[in-house]
């Protein structure tokens, strides 16, 4: 996990964690477990992230619809996190993937 890693650009960036996320798929779904934990010294403010069969998530403006990066439109969102967080976890969220078998996740924090 990186902070100030603008377009994830990670040399302009530090590096202040790690995201873990663990998988457990049947046929024709996954459960998807992210796990944050930041190292000393650092504390999360928000965590967002997106499970789902699509690389990114999508946005839909007027008739055109395109992947986006923007943290607030992903759909698992915790914002409201106590002072002095520095582990965070969302668990088992649920995709099903039909014949195709593939997940992604994008996981964003505020540091």
């Amino acid at each position: 996990l990186w902070v100030g890693a603008a377009f994830c650009d990670t040399s302009k960036g530090t590096f202040v964690g790690h995201v873990t996320a663990t998988y457990h798929c049947s046929a024709t779904s996954c459960t998807v477990t992210i796990s944050y934990a930041l190292l000393p010294g650092f504390y999360l403010d928000s965590v967002h992230a997106y499970v789902g069969v699509l690389p990114l998530p999508q946005v839909t403006t007027g008739k055109n619809t395109q992947y986006t990066v923007a943290p607030g439109q992903y759909p698992l969102v915790d914002d409201n996190l106590a002072l002095g967080t520095t582990t965070y976890t969302f668990l088992g969220v649920t995709v099903n993937v039909g014949s195709g078998g593939k997940v992604f996740v994008v996981a964003h924090a505020g540091v």
